[in-house]
């Protein structure tokens, strides 16, 4: 049976009621708009390694003056991930957050008897504008640029003073420079030459830009809560320091380019080798440092503690087989209770002679991956690609088997060959 409908159908209303127009939002103003409503000129004059920010008003009635200037900040120039206006952008928000400290010209005061002190209602209200603004985005790297070393010789000769130095005197403080604890367990040692460099590099920070601190750091928040953090006002702090960096000698500057520095010389490393007793050794080869790899990820792989003593050697010579060293493996694995609780993860850190190694140890997603550093590579007369870091071994998931029963097998390997 059909139904006959009407030449005009019959809607519901709400079904087909009209959708409200959206108000479209306004564009945010950024903080060097807003500044510009609250001064006669605020002007941005760009140089290479920062900004200056000028806010200045007009003067009325005065013949000679035309503007009275309230405020000229030197600002960085962020060379890093930031934006380069990020500088500016920070500090016309502290501006503009601290905006009535800056126009105080006077305080009320109220009359108080004779031995009495006036005490302000909090600590903001205490404050002076510069107090509260955080200096942060502030440029100040000009004070100390032209004191950082110039070549690699120069910045060898100050990590040579300070480890002579250091040890002269082990247990005391240098202002200059901070020489790890590790550093000593360099003495008495074999070690590469390469690896000796990268030694010295992670343990002898030289600092630059020393100065000394006589207020406490003052911070305030959103809220215009003051938070108060004392210094110690008899310490030398540096605005910054030669330290280790993805296997370089590097200073890091906010504004300026980072400054690289190769101290892999022979006779630095003559030197070093005299002064502290080390051995000769030759560099790592792919090989030692895949079966080191591959014993370091078998035992993240095993979800058992160290006092288990676990032994991948052992249990690579008890199989006769790949096959049969996979399902062993994977049954150990698997059966141990902390398995269940839930065992899975990775790893990477830093080896010796600039190699860099990264695994993951969740059986269903099995990795690991070798990397030397392209540089130090090419000086070995290895083979290297055109980046920076040159990939020596990458393996997935159960190729992960087969090279740990090849390269973690300490039994003899033989060969069949022919009689004659």
């Amino acid at each position: 049976m059909c139904c006959l409908v009407d030449e005009e159908e019959w809607f519901d209303e709400e079904e087909f009621e009209e959708e409200p127009k959206k108000k479209l939002s306004k564009p945010t103003k950024t903080s060097l708009e807003q500044l510009k409503t609250l001064f006669d000129v605020v002007d941005v004059e760009k140089k290479e390694y920062f900004d200056v920010l000028t806010c200045k008003n007009k003067v009325n009635n005065h013949p000679f003056i035309e503007y009275e200037v309230w405020l000229s900040l030197k600002v960085k120039k962020y060379n890093t991930s930031y934006n380069k206006d990020d500088g500016i952008e920070k500090a016309a928000a502290e501006i503009i957050k601290h905006q009535k400290k800056l126009f105080e010209n006077k305080k009320s005061f109220v009359q108080i008897g004779l031995f009495e002190e006036e005490k302000p209602k909090n600590i903001y209200e205490s404050l002076t504008f510069f107090q509260c603004f955080n200096n942060y985005c502030l440029y100040d790297e000009d004070l100390y640029i032209h004191t950082l070393p110039k070549s690699d010789e120069e910045m060898l000769l100050i990590v040579k003073n300070s480890i002579e130095k250091y040890l002269a005197e082990p247990d005391k403080e240098f202002d200059e420079f901070t020489i790890e604890k590790y550093f000593i367990d360099m003495q008495n040692k074999a070690m590469s030459d390469r690896d000796i460099i990268t030694k010295i590099y992670s343990n002898v920070r030289v600092k630059f830009g020393l100065y000394k601190e006589y207020e406490d750091f003052i911070n305030v928040d959103d809220s215009y809560t003051v938070h108060i953090f004392e210094r110690d006002k008899n310490k030398m702090y540096s605005k910054c320091e030669a330290r280790y960096y993805s296997y370089e000698y590097q200073i890091s500057l906010d504004s300026h380019p980072t400054l690289t520095y190769d101290l892999n010389k022979p006779h630095f490393v003559k030197w070093l080798r005299e002064k502290l007793n080390i051995r000769y050794k030759a560099p790592k080869s792919d090989d030692e440092v895949i079966k080191e790899s591959l014993e370091r990820l078998a035992n993240n792989m095993y979800p058992g503690t160290k006092d288990e003593n676990f032994d991948i050697h052992a249990l690579v010579n008890s199989c006769k087989t790949e096959k049969e060293f996979k399902t062993k493996f994977t049954n150990l694995i698997t059966s141990h209770p902390n398995y269940r609780a839930g065992h899975m993860g990775g790893f990477g850190y830093p080896d010796d002679d600039c190699y860099s190694i990264n695994g993951g140890y969740d059986i269903n997603h099995l990795s690991l991956g070798i990397k030397q550093k392209t540089i130090y590579r090419k000086m070995l007369g290895r083979e290297v690609t055109e980046s920076d870091y040159t990939m020596v071994y990458e393996i997935k998931d159960n190729k992960i088997y087969t090279e740990m029963y090849k390269h973690l097998n300490l039994k003899p390997q033989y060969v069949q060959t022919t009689l004659f």
